[in-house]
């Protein structure tokens, strides 16, 4: 890789981390469909989108009950959506 793509590389990661947010606490719903899985937290009206290993992780922490602490990246809610949407990028669990 040339050195001009690894500085526009971590520059475009600069930016995605400079709008990156996270969200601590339970999931209420889970919600399965062709275009991929949705989270939703009633409380803060979130709604995390999710798809690999981190869809994983959080389908088994759902039916386990477990508390997260969960980073995602926001984007604007379309199709209606009340609230805040965004792509799931770390998860952990409580148990």
């Amino acid at each position: 890789m040339n050195r001009r793509k690894i500085v526009m590389m971590l520059a475009l990661l600069a930016v995605q981390t400079a709008y990156a947010d996270s969200y601590t606490g339970k999931l209420d719903v889970m919600e399965v469909k062709a275009e991929g899985t949705r989270f939703l937290a009633h409380d803060e009206k979130l709604n995390l989108f999710a798809s690999g290993a981190y869809k994983d992780a959080l389908v088994e922490g759902y039916f386990r009950k477990a508390s997260f602490n969960i980073g995602y990246q926001p984007f604007p809610c379309g199709g209606g959506m009340q609230g805040k949407c965004g792509t799931v990028y770390a998860v952990t669990a409580d148990q």
